[in-house]
């Protein structure tokens, strides 16, 4: 199928995604089954790999020959949008943008919270620039204004692990 063809079999991309579990697996030392919500899961190798290892996964999709795809493996998904999701479930969006937007530490990361980090070259789109809660930067210094997404999505999420004291 176009998957298959263009992005690489089930297997394949499970594989590729094992270098993150790592990064996941901090968040089982104070909870035995963390949640993980998976926002545009596709075919839902993200979800099949994290439940392996013992989290309570779902995901949120609108494509429905994915979300099919996902029901077949008896993976947990809904039909929606992620935006429209986040928002329902009540979930803080902190959009990463230097526009109109405050410190990332003077903001509070304890509860339920999205992080949306963009690219170093594009940023992110104005849609969620527009749909964040609130907007946020990491001061930088000197003419540099901007760092690598997975740093910066590194601080953010060391961030909000500080405030919740490593708990949860």
């Amino acid at each position: 199928d176009f998957e298959d063809k263009h992005r690489g079999s089930r297997e394949i991309i499970k594989d590729r995604l094992k270098v993150y579990l790592p990064f996941i697996q901090l968040l089982r030392e104070n909870d035995q089954k963390p949640k993980c919500l998976d926002l545009g899961c596709g075919r839902g190798e993200w979800l099949e790999l994290t439940l392996e290892h013992g989290f309570d996964a779902c995901g949120v999709d609108l494509d429905q020959g994915m979300l099919s795809a996902c029901k077949e493996l008896g993976l947990t998904v809904e039909h929606g949008d992620i935006i429209e999701y986040l928002n329902k479930q009540e979930i803080s969006i902190y959009a990463a943008t230097l526009q109109n937007s405050v410190v990332y530490d003077t903001v509070d990361f304890k509860t339920a919270t999205a992080l949306v980090v963009g690219t170093e070259s594009t940023g992110l789109s104005e849609l969620w620039r527009k749909s964040a809660t609130k907007k946020i930067h990491i001061p930088m210094q000197g003419k540099i204004d901007s760092m690598n997404v997975s740093v910066a999505a590194g601080i953010l999420v060391f961030e909000a692990k500080r405030q919740r004291r490593f708990n949860n």
